[in-house]
């Protein structure tokens, strides 16, 4: 036995290793599992659609960056699991837990993948803006705002990173916060939603912005400002089902994590309850597809069967009739069609 185990082997972290041997426990963990496996297909089909989208291509670039995300978080999960549900065949008691230093080497790659989901979509509101503003229209921008956000989420794990490696706990479920205090916890969720709140504040506000302008009947007449407003409304469109599923993603996730935390941790059993970031990975891009379809049905109807497509000529073909009424030395003239 690993001699650093022995001191963390408490009643408690058996407590934790017997109930994550309950089959509903182990069910959990393979609805997870299979959630990660559904995400990875729903992520290749999602990216096909999107290359050969009619989207701006700014917004495409955006997307790539979101779809590598998804994978990122994915696949490390999904070996975290499979290692937990191998491991419980062949071992028992404290021997499944890990070393908090060894998880990490997996826990890096969740970490900055969950970061990036957040600051996405103010990469989405910054682009947005820029271009409804003609800030900018190159899509090198968009590919250094997602250059950016892959580096503020580096940034943002590292120090946690760097206190895990020399870490000499043990955990239930690599996957989990159950070696960061409740506390620290609260501080990841409340910084988590507030992103995401200001996303969602940021494109309203663009959205209203450009709706009260194109009120004005005299910029209707503009072209140029009316297809921005357009563009303005399908990229709305597309964001908003996926930031409101991100935010209440997370706010399921904090509440029950803060409410379910005892001894000012969370341990690794209610971690898989709570955690809903398996859940968005897989519905993303599921949803992303549905509101593709949806935006590519208003600009590429279907076609017109030729049925209807001759009808519709001989209708407008027929001669009008005319008839005249006479009233009082008035002829009143009655065009029908």
């Amino acid at each position: 036995m690993d001699p650093d185990l022995t001191p963390n082997c408490t009643d408690t972290a058996l407590e934790d290793v017997k109930k994550s041997m309950h089959i509903s426990q182990i069910a959990l963990q393979l609805l997870t599992l299979l959630f990660s496996i559904l995400s990875v297909v729903f992520t290749y089909l999602s990216t096909s659609r999107f290359r050969s989208s009619p989207l701006p291509k700014n917004l495409r670039i955006l997307m790539g960056f979101h779809h590598i995300a998804l994978l990122v978080y994915t696949i490390p999960f999904s070996l975290n699991q499979g290692y937990h549900l191998v491991t419980r065949i062949f071992y028992s008691d404290c021997a499944l837990l890990v070393p908090v230093s060894r998880c990490v080497v997996l826990r890096i790659f969740q970490s900055a993948a969950s970061v990036f989901f957040q600051f996405f979509y103010i990469a989405v509101l910054l682009n947005t803006f820029l271009n409804s503003f003609k800030f900018w229209s190159e899509s090198q921008h968009s590919k250094w705002l997602g250059f950016l956000c892959w580096i503020i989420a580096g940034y943002a794990t590292f120090p946690s990173v760097a206190v895990d490696h020399e870490s000499k706990e043990f955990m239930l479920n690599c996957s989990s916060f159950e070696h960061k205090r409740n506390s620290v916890q609260k501080m990841i969720f409340l910084f988590f939603l507030s992103i995401d709140f200001a996303s969602l504040l940021g494109l309203g506000f663009v959205y209203y912005y450009w709706k009260t302008k194109y009120s004005d009947p005299v910029l209707r007449l503009s072209i140029s400002k009316k297809k921005r407003f357009e563009e303005l409304q399908r990229v709305f469109g597309l964001i908003l089902p996926n930031l409101l599923l991100n935010v209440g993603c997370y706010i399921y996730f904090a509440g029950l994590s803060i409410f379910m935390a005892t001894e000012d941790r969370l341990d690794g059993n209610s971690f898989m309850r709570v955690n809903s970031v398996p859940f968005y990975t897989c519905v993303s891009p599921a949803l992303w597809m549905y509101t593709l379809k949806r935006f590519k049905g208003k600009i590429e109807p279907e076609p017109m069967s030729s049925e209807v497509h001759f009808k519709i000529l001989e209708q407008s073909s027929e001669e009008p009739t005319v008839s005249y009424v006479a009233e009082a030395d008035v002829v009143t003239v009655i065009e029908q069609i």
